[in-house]
């Protein structure tokens, strides 16, 4: 088969659990050398997907496949050979549609979950020229287009967070965070879980623990999220305050990645800030807010409150988002794009949204 045509990403989502090492061995170097020897692409990546308890669930494999037809069934007919139970899946885009197919099965199928997987492959450090960069280019413009546009599509609910999922180990960083927080005057009132509802199977994003201040003034959240071994889980802490004019202030050592709007006054710590850090920070923030604005802070006094006091704040953050429309430069460097590359896809992203003559930052 020919070595030349569009390049395309697949990631096949393996429902195994192996250490990187075995992964390596057992599926990533054949898939490799047989992808290459038939001259329809290679394996250019992989990683190994945490449970709530930091165990290995499953794992995924990054394809760059040339000819996708034909290499989907070749990669399949090879994961079978190598032993992929049922339950493992090639994530791809069809037509900019999000879509799985079964290697079990061979059944094809959209899956919008492959959205979310392919969209952190965005980081390509070659830039080239021809047809194989521009339809790289336009992959990758379509699939952050719509990964994207899910930040004001997608549907939430919040229901109390069930702790008997976690493992003691996960819970003790909440409970560390707990104490900080109560020696400057903030109070636990629940621990919410995120549930994204959109989706053909909920999905649980997690849970967080939230606190108020005693005066009402700010909000807390606390949550963290699995990393792949064998780095630690990312630890967050964000204090935000809401103002009467509809202003926030927000301190966080989250990682910034999307524009912050502009009705928040944010800043972000190093991700390894402390609860103590963190806090101090923000108070130090809210008396030099109130030194130069005369809006009032809205007091907060119960969970209810808390939970309205972040949904207006994300309905504002979705208005934001869409009247944005696509993704800034600035922001496709943060998401891992070279600079030359990030600037080609952010035109292209232009282009298919019919604003090629609008320059934007």
């Amino acid at each position: 088969m020919s070595e030349r045509g569009p390049l395309f990403t697949v990631i096949a989502e393996i429902a195994e659990a192996l250490a990187p090492v075995a992964r390596g061995a057992k599926y990533e170097d054949p898939l490799d050398l047989a992808l290459q020897g038939a001259g329809l692409g290679r394996v250019s990546g992989g990683g190994s997907l945490l449970g709530l308890q930091r165990r290995i669930a499953s794992m995924d494999i990054e394809l760059v496949l040339r000819n996708l037809e034909d290499a989907l069934q070749f990669a399949r007919a090879t994961l079978l050979s190598l032993g992929a139970p049922a339950g493992s899946l090639l994530l791809f885009l069809r037509d900019g549609r999000p879509r799985a197919l079964a290697v079990a099965t061979g059944e094809e199928f959209e899956h919008q979950p492959a959205m979310d997987a392919l969209a952190r492959r965005l980081a390509v450090p070659q830039v080239g020229d021809g047809d194989e960069e521009r339809e790289r280019v336009e992959a990758a413009a379509r699939k952050t287009l719509q990964h994207f546009e899910s930040l004001w599509t997608g549907s939430h609910d919040r229901p109390p967070a069930d702790l008997a999922a976690y493992s003691a180990d996960w819970l003790r960083w909440y409970d560390e965070v707990a104490r900080v927080l109560a020696s400057h005057g903030l109070r636990f009132v629940g621990d919410i879980a995120t549930v994204r509802t959109d989706l053909p199977i909920p999905k649980s994003l997690g849970f967080s623990r939230k606190f108020l201040a005693t005066d009402g003034i700010t909000r807390a959240d606390a949550f963290q999220m699995a990393a792949a071994e064998p780095n630690p889980p990312r630890q967050m802490l964000v204090l935000k305050s809401e103002f009467e004019d509809g202003g926030y202030l927000a301190t966080s050592n989250v990682r910034l990645t999307w524009n912050v709007p502009d009705f928040i006054d944010d800043e972000r710590l190093p991700a390894d800030s402390s609860a103590e850090v963190i806090v101090r920070c923000h108070a130090a923030r809210l008396a030099a807010h109130a030194s130069v604005n005369a809006a009032a802070a809205l007091r907060l006094t119960s969970l209810a409150d808390l939970l309205a006091s972040e949904d207006r704040e994300r309905s504002r953050t979705r208005r934001f988002r869409q009247e944005q429309r696509i993704p800034s430069r600035v922001e496709l460097e943060r998401l891992g794009a070279a600079p030359e590359f990030a600037a080609r896809v952010h035109a292209e992203m232009r282009r298919l949204k019919g604003e090629s003559h609008r320059e934007r930052p």
